[in-house]
């Protein structure tokens, strides 16, 4: 009996492993080598799905650079801002969180803010170089979980 409990636990761990989440990583480097005016704009998307967990954000090189990161649901033109920092400048590491809202679209101010759901959606991420220095650069890594 003892063996019989000790096989459905191991079954049960190791199928939660499977079926849980998996965190997908997606590198993006939005690259300035060749910037030659203040207003210089790369943008990067990415077509993913699943719940954000983390963005990472590495600027190189001489960098104080405007960034603006949001999500664009499939068919839709809306965008839904998650980030804006107009003076990144040190790796920044950006969690985005969502709080709920009641009927009329009110905040709700009891819960907890969940992750971002993108089901099948587009993450972009906008970067400003403003100091227009060759030698700028802009790394990006995207966690998202299943």
């Amino acid at each position: 009996m003892r063996k019989v409990l000790i096989s459905l636990v191991m079954v049960a761990l190791i199928a939660g492993a499977v079926l849980g989440g998996d965190i997908a990583v997606k590198r993006e480097y939005a690259d300035f080598s060749t910037a030659t005016l203040a207003s210089n704009k790369v943008s990067t998307a990415v077509k993913t799905s699943g719940y954000v967990q983390e963005i990472v954000l590495v600027p190189t090189g001489i960098s104080t650079q405007k960034v603006e990161i949001y999500i664009s649901h499939e068919g839709g033109n809306m965008k839904q801002y998650v980030y804006t920092n107009y003076t990144l400048s040190a790796e920044t590491t950006v969690r985005p969180r969502v709080d709920a809202t009641d009927n009329a679209g009110g905040d709700l101010t009891g819960d907890d803010p969940t992750r971002y759901l993108i089901n099948g959606g587009v993450l972009t991420v906008d970067v400003t170089n403003v100091n227009k220095t060759a030698s700028s650069g802009l790394a990006v890594l995207i966690k998202t979980e299943k």
